[in-house]
C-alpha cells in the first residue's frame, strides 16, 4: 500500500537534520520534508505548509490514517508546520525544536494545542 512505502520512506529519514528552507535528505524543514517524501512518490505538492493545507480530502482527527498530513498552527497564525501521521497518536516531522527528523506524539501539549486538521492525498 502506497501510505506504508511513504512511512517507509519517512522513517529512513529519522536523525536528518532540521534545515531552513531544506527539501533534501541532505536536510528538510517540515514542508519539505513532506514535499520530498510526496515527490518520491510521484504526488506533486505545493512546496509550504500552508499550501499543502489547501489541497486533498480534509480528515477529522478521529478519522486520521498513516500517511495522512497533521498540520500546526505554531510561529504565525496558520498552517505553519506540517507533519506525516503514523499511526497510533504519533506523526513524523522536520521539528525545528529538536533540530532533525524526529516522531512525536500529537498529544504532546505544545501539538495538542496547536493543532489545526488534517489532509488525506493518498487514497
Amino acid at each position: 500500500r502506497k501510505a506504508q512505502i511513504l512511512l517507509s520512506m519517512a522513517r529512513q529519514q529519522l536523525g536528518t537534520p532540521y534545515v531552513w528552507a531544506g527539501r533534501s535528505p541532505g536536510g528538510f524543514d517540515c514542508s519539505g520534508f513532506v514535499f520530498y517524501l510526496f515527490d518520491q512518490m510521484g504526488y506533486g505538492l505545493p512546496r509550504m505548509a500552508d499550501g499543502q493545507f489547501e489541497v486533498g480530502v480534509p480528515v477529522s482527527r478521529k478519522d486520521l490514517q498513516a500517511g495522512d498530513l497533521v498540520f500546526f498552527s505554531t510561529y504565525e497564525p496558520g498552517p505553519s508546520h506540517v507533519g506525516i501521521y503514523l499511526g497510533n497518536d504519533q506523526f513524523i516531522h522536520a521539528s525545528s525544536g529538536a533540530g532533525y527528523v524526529t516522531v512525536t506524539s500529537l498529544s504532546t501539549a505544545y501539538y495538542r494545542d496547536r493543532y489545526l486538521g488534517a489532509r488525506r492525498i493518498m487514497k
